[in-house]
């Protein structure tokens, strides 16, 4: 009964709502789905949670091995529907299919810059990054509710057990046998349901490499849109840098690499123009992606042998 609860209360949670609205509207339509999916989180907890308090309370929790399979089974629902949502989003964040290969991937995300604006592709970026704040957020609930989880198993286990002892009081033609037996079958229920508990958080872990795979392909497709830019004033700089520089700190969280390029460009925007020269020419101008820095001092029309 309570799966058939479960998986109609998951069912329910609508993290498909932001349907596609055509060119033009594509950042829109990721940052809305990322934020059902987000809000989608603690309410899909709340629902395992009540389940459990149901369970218990109408069976004293000697259906807990049960109760453990049917949430095993929901969580996975649960995984499975923000794939597929996520899997309907890689399109639009320039992540191509897996069997495609770089050349193909490459000339994929081009063809999205090519439909977009620039504004619309900087909110396809920072759509596509809010989704790692769901991966984080879904491994750390997952997490701590796999820890209450296990605390609640193990009271249940030692409730059991002392109902067992004080039933062989009452009834002392019980074998001694048949107590073991049925002490040790409740335990290693328990025990068995607790370890399959164990493969949620996994779950979360597999969809939050999948969530990295974005994020790769978020941050090459906003390379690109540097690539391209042809002229920049100081102001426009410094709003770059800080992009850049929220780009970047979300890529440390995540303990990814920042891109040699990424960094350089981060560098160069900050540095005030009347002393950009003078510092790609000093120690820590030895330390930059020099390419990429002269690209920089282009569109920031500022000569090198100034």
């Amino acid at each position: 009964m309570e799966r058939a609860i479960l998986s109609s209360e998951i069912a329910g949670i609508d993290i498909r709502g932001a349907v596609a609205r055509g060119v033009g509207a594509q950042g829109i339509e990721l940052s809305e789905t990322v934020r059902r999916m987000e809000e989608s989180i603690p309410q899909t907890i709340v629902f395992l949670e009540a389940a459990i308090e149901r369970c218990i309370n109408f069976t004293g929790g000697s259906e807990a091995d049960e109760l453990i399979l049917a949430l095993d089974d929901i969580m996975l629902q649960y995984l499975s529907n923000l794939q597929d949502t996520l899997k309907s989003l890689r399109t639009i964040c320039g992540v191509a299919s897996p069997a495609q290969s770089d050349g193909l991937k490459k000339e994929g995300a081009a063809r999205v810059v090519d439909m977009v604006s620039e504004e619309e592709e900087w909110s396809i970026v920072q759509g596509a990054l809010q989704i790692l704040t769901v991966a984080d957020c879904l491994t750390s609930r997952t997490s701590v509710f796999e820890a209450s989880l296990r605390a609640t198993l193990a009271r249940i286990g030692t409730t059991l057990s002392l109902s067992v002892f004080g039933s062989s009081l009452e009834q002392p033609h019980v074998a001694v046998a048949g107590e073991n037996d049925v002490n040790i079958a409740t335990r290693a229920g328990l025990d068995v349901a607790a370890l399959r508990l164990a493969d949620a958080p996994d779950k979360a872990r597999k969809l939050f490499n999948l969530l990295e795979q974005v994020a790769e392909g978020a941050t090459a497709l906003f390379m690109e849109q540097l690539r391209g830019i042809q002229y920049i004033s100081d102001r426009g700089a410094q709003q770059l840098s800080a992009d850049i520089e929220f780009l970047s700190n979300v890529l440390s969280a995540l303990s990814m690499a920042i891109p040699p390029f990424l960094a350089t460009f981060h560098t160069c925007l900050s540095t005030p123009r009347d002393q950009l020269p003078a510092f790609l020419k000093s120690d820590g101008g030895s330390q930059l992606d020099i390419p990429t820095a002269h690209l920089v001092c282009k569109i920031r029309r500022i000569p090198l042998d100034q």
